[in-house]
């Protein structure tokens, strides 16, 4: 009996010895390591940026198999996508809260590393929010399952997080201070907060110029084109402006219309109301505006005697005076030839 329990103990212990070799020498020559880097680690509210995979291991590998697991502050980060060069549809993803899961299972041959290589795996795509606070924002994972195609499990050596620093800027002045379109009337009238508007132009006119400036001297503006479709269509003209940072914008959009009908409707829309507003002023300016024969330079800037209506040329008045000078002219002639 004590002999076949020897023979039993001795038997298990080389199995053991075995198994224990095989194992060692798989994760020996097939340790990886795993680390994170975002593209900015250093983004501003509402901005995107990404977060690659990349993976290093010791000897030449085939990655065939594996769930990651990350987990991020989900109050600040909003995740929004995934890339891989190995064939995107391969990689499935789970989100729930703060931990984002990516199972990885090939349908071909998997995913040969060589050894010594720092090759990015996976691209995640992730954006700051807009509430999102101000300060550090950690990244970090963990690997599981990670095995060949042989199903031969690889040792993950390291995984290395990453920190991500959110800052909170005045957001960039993006307003226009004056807006127009040559001699045409803009509708509604210009607001740098009213961003949408529209202007009638004759038919004939096939090209506008559009002027914009901006609020802000270091803010960049961009007007999208100038000649106008056909007439009897519209054309949109947009006006783009970008702030000082380089990344806020803001757009307004002219919509030109090559209509004779539409373009007397504005101008006469435009007339009624300048008319309604300003008719006493007018009657006012018309009953003053008359040039006194005589009057100084100070009183009338007419010289030369001739009494006008502004509007309304006095035509007795001028044949009266006519009639005069060619009588004095007369009489001037017969006296020197008598």
């Amino acid at each position: 009996m004590s002999k076949l329990v020897k023979t039993i103990s001795t038997t298990f212990f080389v199995m053991f010895f075995i198994v224990t070799l095989r194992f060692s020498s798989i994760f020996a020559n097939s340790s990886v390591e795993f680390h994170l880097l975002p593209s900015n680690n250093a983004p501003i509210n509402s901005e995107e940026f990404s977060v690659d995979v990349f993976i290093e291991p010791s000897a030449n590998v085939n990655i065939s198999t594996f769930l990651l697991k990350l987990n991020f502050d989900s109050s600040k980060l909003k995740y929004t996508g995934i890339y891989s060069n190995y064939n995107t549809d391969n990689f499935k993803t789970y989100l729930n809260g703060d931990l984002l899961q990516i199972i990885y299972l090939t349908n071909e041959n998997g995913i040969d590393i060589d050894q010594g290589s720092s090759t990015l795996l996976l691209e995640l795509n992730f954006k700051v929010l807009s509430n999102a606070t101000s300060g550090v924002s950690g990244i970090s994972g963990s690997i599981e399952g990670l095995a060949n195609y042989d199903a031969e499990r690889l040792f993950v050596s390291t995984f290395e997080g990453t920190d991500i620093s959110i800052s909170q800027v005045p957001a960039a002045d993006c307003n226009l201070s004056a807006l127009s379109a040559e001699i045409y009337k803009l509708t509604p009238d210009f607001d740098p907060l009213i961003t949408k508007y529209n202007v009638s132009v004759p038919s004939s006119k096939s090209s506008i110029d559009i002027s914009a400036t901006a609020s802000d001297p270091e803010a960049a503006v961009k007007i999208s084109r100038k000649t106008l479709n056909a007439a009897g269509k519209s054309t949109d003209i947009v006006v783009t402006v970008t702030g000082s940072d380089k990344k806020s914008k803001k757009a307004y959009t002219v919509t030109v219309l090559r209509s004779d009908e539409a373009y007397k409707a504005s101008v006469s829309s435009g007339n009624s109301k300048a008319g309604s507003s300003s008719n006493a002023s007018n009657s006012n300016k018309n009953s003053n505006s008359a040039v006194k024969l005589n009057g100084s330079a100070e009183d009338s800037p007419n010289p030369a005697g001739l009494t006008l209506v502004q509007g309304n040329f006095n035509f007795t008045l001028f044949f009266a005076v006519c009639l005069i000078c060619v009588i004095i002219a007369i009489y001037i002639i017969n006296k020197r030839a008598k």
